[in-house]
């Protein structure tokens, strides 16, 4: 697996350097896209530092990105593809065209589309200060606060922003039947292997299982009760890829009432 090196530690050559904001309570990181990343890195035992800090990628202004022998890149499908070149690594080799092509449609609707309604769910409309503060620690209080705005007005621009709670959340249902319709009983979601789309879907789906305090009892149980597949997916990415999951995440596994 890729290793998590101390952050003291001076990275050396041939290491991929991984920025983002830190840990989560319950997902190794709040940014969907992050727990992606991870997972491609783990996935294809890539050695990679992770290294903390609000500090997003130059140019692109995005979380997470990657610095690797003095290139910087800031989007995750962007650091895949330039490290799937760089170290010779394709995950899709066993797929057909067909079958690629379907997997970069699931892709989009997860991180184009479902990643949206989270936004608008996480930051807008189930958004608690104090919650998210004793998620991610008090100095984090006025950064929270900003970043409920900032979110909020982007999913407004891109659309789904401008959609009522019960309109978000049957779209919510609709994106999350799709899914466990097309997984069926797939171990992963083109088949028997994991495949570079599961990385996307997994970081995607580790938010809405474990990392929606927001939606209080529905989000706690929101997978477990409606889409039994997609419970299962989750647990094995995660006994797969993240058998350290426990020691990546900042609470003991309770989680915090949100009644």
């Amino acid at each position: 697996m890729g290793q998590w090196l101390s952050q003291e530690k001076r990275p050396p050559s041939d290491v991929v350097i991984f920025h983002h904001p830190g840990r989560g309570p319950w997902t190794p990181s709040m940014i969907p896209f992050a727990v992606k990343l991870e997972t491609y890195f783990r996935m294809t035992k890539i050695s990679y530092q992770g290294k903390y800090g609000l500090t997003p990628c130059p140019g692109t202004g995005k979380f997470p990105w990657i610095e690797y022998n003095g290139t910087v890149l800031g989007d995750s499908s962007m650091i895949i593809k330039y490290l799937n070149k760089k170290f010779d690594i394709d995950l899709n080799k066993d797929l057909t065209p067909e079958q690629r092509a379907i997997a970069r449609a699931m892709q989009k609707m997860i991180e184009e589309h479902l990643y949206w309604v989270g936004v608008s769910l996480r930051w807008n409309h189930y958004f608690d200060l104090s919650l998210m503060t004793r998620a991610m620690g008090m100095p984090y209080r006025l950064v929270t606060w900003f970043i409920s705005r900032k979110m909020t007005k982007y999913a407004w621009a891109q659309g789904m922003g401008r959609h009522s709670l019960e309109e978000m959340l049957e779209i919510m249902h609709d994106d999350l039947q799709a899914i466990s319709d097309f997984m069926g009983d797939k171990p992963f979601l083109m088949g028997e292997k994991a495949t570079e789309v599961d990385c996307a879907v997994f970081g995607m789906l580790s938010q809405v299982r474990w990392n929606m305090p927001g939606l209080g009892e529905e989000g706690v149980r929101l997978v477990e009760d409606r889409y039994p597949r997609i419970c299962a997916y989750c647990d094995r990415m995660k006994a797969t890829y993240w058998p350290d999951w426990d020691e990546c995440i900042t609470f003991d596994g309770t989680r915090i009432p949100t009644k």
